[in-house]
């Protein structure tokens, strides 16, 4: 666009994307695309997850452009999908279940949170992949948050 030129309103872009200009989604995202990445990143705390996730959203928004509703900011919009999106993302991310049956040592995830001692639950096929290893095995979860959550392998 050349200098001085109006730009179109978002309203008027998703406007003429529903009227079937499939191009002007194109400048949306070329507006919307960095901030995008930028609020996931502080979100997730992870470039590249950041830059995956905002294309999963844009996706996600181009797919679902019919629901907005223009009484609304559509930036808003967009970013209350990229928020939601990212919270699910983090929950998976706390859920993961890691098996202690391979060697835990080997791993450089800080996150990994051991059952040791009483706490621990035995397994009836005991393991000893892990050096130190008292025969039981164990299960932990890795997790961003302190707290330890366990249960049986």
């Amino acid at each position: 666009m050349t200098r001085g030129a109006v730009q179109p309103t978002d309203e008027d872009l998703v406007a003429a994307v529903l009227a079937g200009d499939r191009e002007r989604f194109g400048d949306l995202v070329e507006r919307y695309q960095g901030r995008l990445v930028n609020y996931l990143f502080r979100l997730l705390r992870n470039a590249d997850d950041a830059h995956d996730l905002a294309q999963e959203v844009l996706i996600k928004v181009y797919q679902v452009l019919d629901r907005y509703d223009p009484q609304y900011k559509f930036s808003t919009w967009l970013f209350r999908i990229a928020q939601n999106a990212a919270i699910d993302q983090i929950r998976r991310r706390r859920l993961k279940l890691v098996s202690l049956r391979t060697c835990p040592r080997r791993s450089a995830d800080p996150m990994e949170i051991f059952a040791t001692g009483s706490e621990a639950m035995p397994s009836s096929r005991p393991s000893t992949d892990c050096p130190g290893s008292t025969g039981s095995s164990f299960c932990c979860v890795t997790s961003a948050s302190s707290r330890t959550r366990r249960s049986p392998v």
